[in-house]
């Protein structure tokens, strides 16, 4: 059993969030539970054969809104590339 104040179904982006924003607004006990063996859902690296790949983590951290765009990568400190594309439909 699991006895915490708050409980996270799901510690993908949604749940990450929540539960970093909770911790930031005082709460102490918050736990975040997933059904996969890592958190970050589509995010994720992986390591095969000796190389390492960043699995979908480009195409979700991506928003015209600057406030949400900041907040995504303060979570990776200075581990990001930044790629600008001029694309049109």
């Amino acid at each position: 059993m699991i006895n915490t104040d708050i409980l996270i179904l799901g510690c993908r982006w949604a749940g990450i969030s929540a539960a970093y924003h909770l911790l930031r607004k005082g709460v102490k006990d918050v736990v975040c539970l997933d059904s996969d063996t890592a958190p970050g859902g589509l995010m994720k690296t992986v390591e095969l054969n000796g190389f390492i790949f960043d699995i979908e983590g480009s195409h979700i951290i991506f928003s015209s809104n600057e406030s949400i765009l900041e907040e995504l990568l303060s979570f990776l400190s200075s581990n990001d590339i930044k790629s600008y594309r001029k694309a049109f439909i």
